[in-house]
């Protein structure tokens, strides 16, 4: 059986996909949306409307050298959203949904004599569209 790399990106969803470094974490998180409406009445009583369901991959890479780093950030992830293909614990199987971004998190660790960094670690979550 071929590896098959936990994550893939493209910015478009017929695009080609490219396998972002293997996160050190992955956190799979499922999320309600609810209406403006959602809230509780008068009676003390939860009103719900959720309108939809959403996904959110919450990684982190660890000790990332410059090339690692550069890949990563500059990849379709730097666009408005993109599309991923990502492993769904929920449906079993491998997915494609699209994403946007959230803030990217980095700690630089070293700088070598080069000149060149070392990272400590990246952070970012994919949020589904």
């Amino acid at each position: 059986m071929a590896w098959i790399p936990t994550l893939r990106v493209s910015s478009t969803k017929t695009g080609t996909f490219t396998a972002l470094p293997e996160p050190s974490t992955l956190t799979f998180a499922i999320q309600d949306v609810d209406s403006a409406s959602t809230g509780r009445g008068e009676d003390g009583n939860m009103i719900r409307d959720r309108v939809a369901i959403k996904r959110k991959l919450s990684m982190t890479w660890y000790v990332l050298n410059a090339t690692d780093a550069n890949k990563l950030l500059d990849s379709a992830i730097e666009n408005k959203d993109f599309w991923c293909i990502y492993y769904d614990p929920k449906e079993a199987s491998y997915v494609t949904k699209n994403f946007y971004v959230g803030d990217r998190q980095m700690g630089i660790w070293l700088r070598r004599p080069d000149g060149s960094y070392m990272y400590e670690s990246i952070s970012a979550d994919f949020i589904e569209m």
